[in-house]
C-alpha cells in the first residue's frame, strides 16, 4: 500500500514539475543555462571537497561536471539553430 502511495505521489509530482520546467526554460532560456551551471558547481564542489581516495564520490562529479556542460552545449546548439521552442514543446510533451 506504501508503495502504491509512493508511485501516485511521484507520477503527479513528475508531471506537474516536468510540465511547469518546461514550460518556464522555453520563455526564459536563460533559467536553464542557470539549471546548468548550479549543476556544473555541484559537480566541481564534489571533486573538490572529496576526501582523499573517495572514488565514488569524484567520478559523480566527473559526471555531473561531463552532464551539465553538455546541456549547457544543447542550449547552445538550439538557440543558435532556433529550435530552443521546438524542442521545449517536443519535451513537454513527454510529461503528458
Amino acid at each position: 500500500m506504501v508503495s502504491l502511495f509512493a508511485y501516485v505521489i511521484a507520477e503527479l509530482l513528475t508531471l506537474t514539475i516536468g510540465r511547469f520546467f518546461w514550460r518556464s526554460v522555453k520563455r526564459f532560456p536563460p533559467s536553464f543555462a542557470g539549471v546548468a551551471f548550479v549543476g556544473q558547481f555541484v559537480g566541481g564542489f564534489l571533486i573538490q571537497c572529496a576526501p582523499a581516495g573517495d572514488w565514488t564520490m569524484i567520478g559523480i562529479g566527473v559526471l555531473c561536471l561531463t552532464f551539465y556542460t553538455g546541456l549547457l552545449g544543447l542550449l547552445a546548439v538550439k538557440l543558435w539553430a532556433g529550435t530552443w521552442g521546438i524542442f521545449c514543446d517536443y519535451s513537454k510533451s513527454l510529461f503528458e
